[in-house]
């Protein structure tokens, strides 16, 4: 699957293209394994620190709707991780969950959409154009036009997270596709600069990558 780009940035290599030339070797899999779980780690704690300080001190409703917003989004990033670590020691398929109340591929598949979703939220948005405005891209005049581009970087996302129709091999590889495009939206949006990227996007599309490698499709 192509990379998803948001921004004609004219660069000799990409970030995707970049991790994807890295040795997929078992030492740097063990590596990354033990850097996702480290970076989880973190995240965990920053959020009990910050729950922590919230409520040493007293806010207004606002500012507890925003601290709840991020509290939400940084979970959810952390249980895409966890996901995708867990599935390369082993991808559960139908027989697997039968008695299983959780679906891991269907939870995946919600978190993905939470963070597809998140495209329309006025705040991510103000971000994206932020980064327009930082590379003088964006005017009055042509706002209308980066508007388009992400509302058609949007249905992209969805049409290409709607494939992933059930627990398959198929379902799967084409759900670790998604959080690779979404990855690399992200990745252009921020114009290919891999110190200006989210460690988290660079996690998920190393572990996808992995991932695709260990579960092709049969022939």
């Amino acid at each position: 699957m192509p990379e998803l780009s948001f921004l004609n940035i004219k660069t000799s290599c990409s970030i995707a293209e970049k991790l994807e030339a890295e040795d997929p070797h078992f030492g740097a899999l063990a590596s990354l394994l033990a850097e996702t779980s480290m970076y989880i780690d973190i995240i965990e704690q920053e959020n009990l620190d910050t729950l922590q300080e919230r409520n040493n001190t007293t806010i207004d409703a606002n500012d507890t709707y925003q601290f709840f917003r991020s509290y939400e989004r940084t979970r959810n990033t952390k249980f895409i991780l966890q996901y995708l670590a867990a599935f390369i020691l082993n991808l559960p398929m139908e027989s697997d969950i039968e008695d299983d109340p959780a679906n891991p591929f269907e939870q995946l598949k919600s978190f993905t959409l939470y963070n597809i979703e998140l495209l329309k939220e006025k705040d991510v948005e103000e971000a994206i154009f932020r980064e327009h405005e930082r590379l003088k891209l964006l005017t009055e005049t042509n706002s209308w036009y980066y508007k388009g581009q992400l509302e058609k970087s949007y249905k992209a996302l969805l049409d290409s997270l709607r494939k992933a129709r059930r627990i398959s091999l198929d379902g799967y590889r084409q759900l670790f596709l998604v959080i690779q495009q979404l990855c690399t939206f992200w990745f252009s949006v921020r114009s290919q600069d891999i110190d200006r990227v989210r460690i988290s996007d660079i996690l998920a599309f190393k572990l996808t990558r992995y991932l695709l490698n260990i579960y092709k499709p049969a022939q």
